[in-house]
């Protein structure tokens, strides 16, 4: 861990990506299997952290850096939870937008 930096929720997922990298780090529901139980799209965590570290490349190569803050309107999913890991990773500052909202 990186000491005398603020903690972000970010940090550790690298960490954990090193140390179990195998280990389930996100399930996503994706629908219903024919017995009735949720199926679900499941990410290891090295799978997460790469989706992150993706994600983070393209937002710095737009200028998206720390202190940016980002308005997201994303749908529930896996994009959601990669995006704002990837705005964590680059010190953004992510404002959910809910888009169920009125």
């Amino acid at each position: 861990m990186n000491e005398g930096q603020p903690a972000n929720v970010a940090r550790y997922l690298p960490d954990r990506a090193a140390s179990q990298p195998n280990s389930p780090a996100l399930l996503v529901p994706r629908g219903q299997r024919p017995d009735g139980s949720i199926d679900y799209l499941t990410l290891s965590a090295v799978e997460l952290n790469a989706e992150a570290d993706a994600w983070a490349f393209r937002f710095a190569e737009t200028g998206i850096r720390s202190g940016t803050r980002v308005v997201l309107m994303v749908r529930p999913g896996l994009s959601l939870i990669g995006i704002c890991f990837a705005l964590f990773k680059v010190g953004a500052v992510p404002i959910l937008i809910d888009p169920g909202m009125g």
